[in-house]
Order: C-alpha cells, then sequence, then structure tokens
C-alpha cells in the first residue's frame, strides 16, 4: 500500500473528507492542509472528518505543537467548525488526543471517535449520508491499493 493523505470536499454536505494511510509524519499533514485550503471547493467553515483508521502516526508532542502553531498562522484554517477523528489503534488516539488537548485558541471543535455513525452524528451529518462517506473512503482505499 502506497502512503496517502487524500481528501474529498463535499459543498452540498458541507463537509471534507480525509483519508491517511501507512505512515503520517508532521510533514505529511502540513503538505496535505496546503494543498486542501488551496482547493477551489475549500471552506473553511466546513466540518471535517479525518480517518486515521489506516496509518500510523509518527508524530512527536513537538510535532503536534508545531502543526497547531502551523494552523494559527494560516488564516484558511481558521473557520468555525467541527471536526472528528476516526481513530482505532492506540498510537492513533493517543496522538489526537495530545492534538485537541492543545487546540486552546483555535475557532474549530475537535472530538475523537471509533465508529463512523458517532463521527457523522458529531459533523451533523444525517444517518443517510452516513453510506456517502464510507464509499468516499471506500473508494480511497480502493485508490491507494491500485496505485
Amino acid at each position: 500500500m502506497k502512503k496517502s493523505a487524500q481528501y474529498k470536499i463535499l459543498p452540498e454536505l458541507k463537509i471534507m473528507i480525509e483519508y491517511f494511510s501507512v505512515e503520517t509524519t508532521l510533514n505529511d499533514m502540513i503538505e496535505h492542509r496546503k494543498i486542501l485550503i488551496k482547493d477551489k471547493d475549500y471552506n473553511p467553515g466546513f466540518n471535517f472528518i479525518t480517518d486515521f483508521r489506516d496509518t500510523i502516526l509518527a508524530c512527536s508532542y513537538d510535532d503536534i505543537l508545531s502543526y497547531i502553531e502551523f494552523a494559527k498562522k494560516e488564516p484558511n484554517m481558521l473557520g468555525k467548525r467541527r471536526a472528528a477523528i476516526l481513530t482505532e489503534t492506540p498510537n492513533q488516539t493517543a496522538i489526537s488526543v495530545l492534538y485537541v488537548l492543545n487546540l486552546h485558541d483555535l475557532p474549530f471543535i475537535v472530538e475523537i471517535f471509533s465508529t463512523m455513525d458517532a463521527a457523522i452524528k458529531w459533523v451533523g451529518l444525517s444517518q443517510n449520508d452516513k453510506s456517502i462517506v464510507e464509499e468516499i473512503i471506500k473508494n480511497m482505499k480502493a485508490e491507494i491499493n491500485y496505485l
């Protein structure tokens, strides 16, 4: 499986979906966000679902703080929104918790979830939208496996 950071923006649902695979470093996260915020459909007010379930987060505490500093300096990242992080392993959860605990003065609210149902509800989508989100993530995984 090839290392990947992918996203899909659904303007009609006001949601951005991210999928990470293999291993994700601080540099991967920053480069991914730089690309994302340049997308013509990007809107800093759209909610996020970030799927870390297929990646190893290779980030230190200092990396997390550096990413937060990057976010604070990038005006296009400072929208008021909700974000759901999907995790499956202790590594993913621990890194995500450290991130959430250090978001003090950023305008978005982030929660960590282990199920898609809970993540969907948190970002304000309906259960009918769940199949759309799951299909997008499935397609992202298939694209990575194909490469």
